[in-house]
């Protein structure tokens, strides 16, 4: 059992029975975990995501009309499954006119 944890750290009591199985060593699932815990073994739990450290700078803002445009995909779950982009002026808010969507 220490063999199969040490290559498989990642394997919980239940899996390492089941290899044990196929090399012929069955026991029942209370006395398998009674001597996994003895020997000391454990799955080896997985680190946190590393997150970003340190403040993010802000977008700077637009200097004027026509600086930054925003696109957005908007989605239509009832339909034919099509998406369709919307871009948006940042200040004005003008949107770009898309092709008017056809009811089927």
């Amino acid at each position: 059992m220490q063999e199969i944890a040490a290559k498989r750290r990642r394997f919980g009591y239940r899996r390492i029975g089941v290899l044990l199985e196929r090399k012929g060593m069955s026991m029942n699932h209370k006395k398998l975990y009674r001597i996994y815990r003895e020997e000391g073994l454990s799955v080896k739990r997985r680190r946190g995501r590393k997150r970003a450290c340190g403040t993010r700078t802000p977008m700077p803002s637009a200097a004027g009309v026509n600086a930054r445009w925003s696109l957005d995909f908007v989605s239509d779950s009832f339909g034919a499954s099509r998406a369709a982009a919307a871009e948006a002026e940042a200040i004005s808010h003008e949107g770009i006119p898309t092709a008017p969507r056809v009811k089927r």
